[in-house]
């Protein structure tokens, strides 16, 4: 993947290996060395971030489309690809529905499709278990959507003035069963466990 300098414009290609995207549902793209990054300090948002190794794949860039900075998330290597082409399909079908960060625009470099640009959702902070019936309602209107999430520990939720913000699709699945929803709500993870069980199915 590239290796973002901290000022300027973003100047380093893509290996010729990474690939594209198949899954370019959104009529807006955008060319990754038009975007600027941002000297930004993400410390406080890197605990709970957008996806499962943010500092290699997100950053806040830049454009003059934006008010506002937006992240960027890139597919760093061809194993990628899979876990992005789930997760933009996710945003897919979440498009306007509050549940997740907007769905910007697609990167492109070289007329691949190698990433997105996403909301920066300035403000929110980490959920905690004190978060917990919010993050239960989230994931209930998540499924209601036909979406599993696949990973919905805390370092997946972001809270904002009472409401809960779902981020990093890369393991959501298309098909719902009591099984799917059961994981969700019950996600088995040492690390960031949900008191178990959270809801019964």
């Amino acid at each position: 993947m590239p290796n973002l300098p901290s000022i300027g414009k973003l100047k380093t290609s893509f290996r010729t290996w990474v690939g594209s995207l198949s899954n370019a549902w959104h009529p807006t793209r955008i060319d990754y060395f038009d975007l600027t990054p941002v000297t930004k300090d993400l410390k406080s948002h890197r605990k709970k971030k957008y996806c499962s190794d943010a500092e290699e794949k997100l950053r806040l860039v830049t454009h003059l489309s934006f008010e506002l900075p937006v992240l960027m998330k890139i597919v760093e290597f061809p194993g990628r690809l899979r876990c992005m082409e789930k997760e933009a399909r996710a945003y897919q079908v979440l498009d306007g529905k509050g549940i997740a960060p907007r769905f910007l625009r697609h990167v492109t470099e070289a007329g691949r499709v190698v990433g997105f640009l996403l909301e920066w959702i300035e403000g929110a902070r980490p959920t905690d278990v004190s978060d917990l019936g919010a993050c239960i309602g989230a994931l209930q209107r998540l499924h209601e959507q036909g979406l599993a999430h696949g990973t919905p520990h805390l370092d997946n939720l972001l809270v904002k003035e009472g409401k809960v913000i779902l981020t990093d699709f890369e393991e959501a699945e298309t098909r719902v069963d009591a099984l799917a929803k059961a994981k969700d709500m019950c996600y088995p993870d040492e690390q960031h466990a949900w008191p178990r069980p959270v809801l019964r199915q």
